[in-house]
């Protein structure tokens, strides 16, 4: 009789368990998912602004700093309908403004120009991926956290 009860305690906890576990690996996807899209855009960003080594010893310090705070500002994707759309795009605005002038006189006018539009070529190309990738959201929608 213990012995059965045991059992049953021991597959409770098991089953009970079990979609923590699932949710710690689609954590951990997720994360990995997040990594290989920082390296594609990194790659990106590489072949296009062609940076020389010292132009890219300044530039990518700047660079992380920045999607540091470029993150911070849209929280990753979590809670953006709470967000005042309009607010969170004018502190957007006011960041690449700031960096801007950083990337300026790390790389010059011209190489800080590509560097945004190169960001916003990736974004496309990105979104145009997943479209193509099959199980991706009717209609190309598909949930990217950043």
């Amino acid at each position: 009789m213990k012995t059965s009860f045991f059992t049953s305690i021991v597959i409770a906890f098991v089953f009970l368990s079990a979609p923590i576990c699932l949710l710690g690996q689609d954590k951990q996807h997720n994360e990995n998912k997040e990594e290989k899209i920082r390296s594609l855009e990194i790659a990106y960003i590489s072949r296009k602004l062609n940076l020389s080594t010292e132009e890219a010893q300044k530039f990518w310090p700047i660079f992380n700093e920045y999607k540091s705070e470029m993150q911070t500002i849209n929280g990753g994707g979590k809670n953006r309908n709470e967000v005042d759309v309009l607010g969170r795009e004018e502190k957007v605005l006011e960041i690449k403004k700031r960096y801007n002038e950083r990337f300026t006189k790390a790389v010059g006018s011209h190489k800080s120009n590509q560097f945004f539009q190169a960001e916003h070529e990736f974004k496309g190309v990105l979104l145009n991926r997943i479209k193509q990738k099959p199980g991706g959201r009717p209609g190309g929608r598909q949930r990217i956290k950043k």
